[in-house]
């Protein structure tokens, strides 16, 4: 009986129908009962289709538009590029055409590679992560181990008897 993320209706509304259907089957109130919430309910969720349908249209015209506006400034470009060839001659149009900065066209960022993680990390796997910074950094910092020494027994020969 709960709604969908993308359900208009909200749950509480759905509970109520629930009991109208059932506990309160019978009971009709002044302008409201089951009847009614019925077709209230299929009036919000004619007009969530009708505005889906427009967000569709409202997303394919913006990426028309998009589309329209690069083809605009690619030709633009071209028309530019013919100009100054064009003005080479007449110094007043060359400096009227330097005057002209075309908009780069924007450019949508790349999507994003590979598989996105399941989860964020947990702080002890951050935590981790960052192990061996601190080793490689207490590395650094101490001081050179001391060379061996060899113990006064060490230089001692065993005589054989």
């Amino acid at each position: 009986m709960f709604s969908e993320p993308s359900d208009p209706i909200p749950g509480a509304v759905r509970q109520l129908i629930g009991l109208f259907e059932e506990e309160l089957a019978d009971v009709e109130f002044p302008g409201v009962g089951l009847h009614s919430l019925q077709q209230h309910v299929e009036a919000v969720q004619s007009q969530a289709a009708a505005l889906q349908t427009l967000e569709a249209q409202l997303t394919q015209a913006r990426h028309t538009l998009d589309e329209r506006r690069r083809e605009l400034s690619r030709h633009a470009e071209q028309a530019v590029a013919y100009a100054r060839v064009f003005s080479s001659t007449r110094p007043e149009l060359a400096q009227r055409l330097a005057s002209v900065e075309l908009a780069k066209p924007v450019v949508a960022p790349p999507k994003p590679r590979g598989r996105p993680r399941s989860r964020p990390p947990t702080a002890m796997e951050e935590a981790a992560s960052k192990l061996p910074l601190v080793a490689e950094e207490v590395a650094a910092e101490a001081p050179a181990p001391a060379p061996a020494r060899s113990s006064p027994r060490s230089n001692l020969k065993v005589a054989k008897s």
